[in-house]
């Protein structure tokens, strides 16, 4: 899946091509927080393994299974517009990692440690393009607001019991947020320490996703990407298209049935479940 950076700059495409009396309605931090998706889960306690107690495979589950399901329930409370804006934010990520997902694996060749690299890699030419640096903790200074107002959390909680069976939603999506900015706070390197550090370590652990955990990483140096813009410039397109269907689905103005149709049936990895 893309990372932070190239999320929320997608979502800023996808903002600005939004009809006005939609995108007038959209609260920017509540949206921001939505272009992370489902990932913040994957990143819960991290740094404690045997306490992590499955939270982190929420996000394993929400990428893979009932992701239209999940979507069209949020859209059933979108009239309030803390949740659309939420909502238009998950479907901007969901745009975008069903769009690139299948490029990704097949440059990376389904391997774990060089798609998370290729991640880093493409954030941090997102970031030289914005003219900021992770020697100023671009990543963690930038790109996380504020957490979701405590006005939402009734309906976050019911959606996720609706569709997962999850009951106590709102506080480990919570602690996830917290957590995966802090992972991301490691991670940015600022000055190469972590980096310099893992690849000191035993050959065993360099082979996976250790030897990337730096977003200073040169695994994919000389990797181009020219594709990836182009389906990042169909992904916005298909963003739009949704959010508009879900606009018109909160007004009354077309069925459930057809917002399922216009959301379709593949997962976050471009695959038809």
């Amino acid at each position: 899946m893309p990372d932070i950076i190239v999320h929320n700059r997608m979502g800023r495409s996808v903002y600005k091509k939004l009809p006005k009396e939609i995108s007038a309605e959209i609260d920017r931090e509540i949206y921001r927080i939505g272009l992370l998706g489902p990932d913040p889960y994957s990143h819960y306690r991290f740094f404690a393994f045997p306490l992590r107690h499955g939270i982190n495979l929420r996000m394993v589950a929400m990428h893979r299974t009932r992701t239209c399901d999940f979507l069209v329930e949020m859209a059933k409370f979108s009239r309030k517009p803390e949740m659309f804006s939420y909502l238009a934010g998950f479907l901007c990520h969901y745009a975008l990692d069903s769009t690139t997902h299948p490029y990704i694996n097949k440059i990376s060749n389904n391997e774990g440690y060089l798609h998370m690299a290729i991640e880093h890699k493409l954030d941090v030419i997102e970031l030289d393009k914005l003219g900021l640096k992770l020697s100023d903790r671009a990543v963690t200074r930038g790109f996380y607001p504020p957490f979701l107002p405590e006005s939402m959390r009734r309906d976050y909680e019911t959606v996720m019991k609706n569709v997962y069976g999850w009951k106590d939603s709102w506080e480990k999506f919570k602690a996830s947020y917290r957590h995966h900015k802090f992972f991301n706070y490691i991670a940015e390197d600022p000055y190469g320490i972590v980096d310099l550090v893992l690849h000191k370590a035993p050959y065993a652990l360099r082979r996976g996703k250790i030897s990337v955990f730096s977003y200073r990483s040169r695994r994919c140096d000389g990797m181009t990407f020219e594709e990836f813009e182009k389906l990042k410039k169909k992904s916005v397109k298909r963003a739009v298209q949704m959010i508009e269907a879900v606009d018109d689905f909160r007004n009354g103005r077309i069925s459930e049935a057809s917002l399922r149709k216009i959301i379709g049936d593949k997962d976050y990895s471009g695959v038809v479940r």
